[in-house]
């Protein structure tokens, strides 16, 4: 197996647990996964609903939907959204896939960096109905965990800045994250329950790490 289908398994693994509805009345009810003529179909509306034609492909071979920004290498599983930048430059030097799952969201943008001192094609990359005062998170993360994957190692540098916030008078966990493969800079946003910041985090983090290992494997 690849390096990009272990990845891609491992991120559509942790995206399918967040979506498995949650048990009611003692019973956990789960379809399982759509077919893969609904997933090509839902790939297909992503791209229009975004007018990125040309930009993004329908990768979808199976029951996850997969799009593919064709300059970059990314793809994006199972993602709610994506959109294509109006950067002044090339159509297609940045683009950004989101991924929510109940309460937790997570931003993928990536944009071309021939030169490091390019700014991102957007301002920021979205702080998701987030507002101050923003604290630095001191709770259990991640990174220090035991468990996670040694390939997580192999990543291309991606530091992180853990924060607290508040999003609907409720206190959230969000993570903000850069990295670089080639040519290509990564920006990753996670927010979620603050309860759940160490899940939320892992998660951030896999889909962070799956979109620089696939653009590095590009390049």
């Amino acid at each position: 197996m690849t390096m990009i289908a272990t990845w891609a398994a491992l991120i559509t693994a942790l995206l399918a647990s967040a979506a498995a509805p949650a048990p009611q009345g003692g019973r956990l009810e789960y379809e399982g996964p759509p077919s893969p003529e609904a997933a090509s179909a839902k790939a297909d509306r992503l791209i229009e609903a975004a007018g990125a034609q040309g930009v993004f492909v329908n990768a979808s071979t199976g029951p996850t939907t997969v799009v593919l920004h064709g300059r970059s290498g990314l793809r994006c599983y199972d993602a709610t959204q994506i959109t294509v930048f109006d950067s002044g430059s090339e159509r297609g030097d940045g683009v950004a896939c989101d991924f929510v799952n109940g309460d937790e969201r997570t931003t993928l943008l990536v944009y071309y960096t021939p030169h490091r001192a390019r700014r991102p094609p957007a301002d920021d990359i979205g702080l998701h109905g987030l507002s101050g005062p923003f604290a630095v998170y001191e709770g259990p993360n991640s990174e220090h965990d035991p468990s996670r994957p040694r390939a997580w190692a192999k990543a291309p540098a991606h530091p992180a800045e853990r924060r607290t916030a508040v999003r609907d008078g409720a206190a959230v966990f969000t993570r903000l994250s850069i990295g670089r493969a080639g040519e290509w800079t990564v920006l990753e946003r996670t927010t979620g329950p603050l309860a759940l910041a160490k899940a939320v985090d892992y998660h951030g983090d896999a889909l962070m790490i799956g979109a620089l290992l696939e653009l590095a494997e590009r390049q």
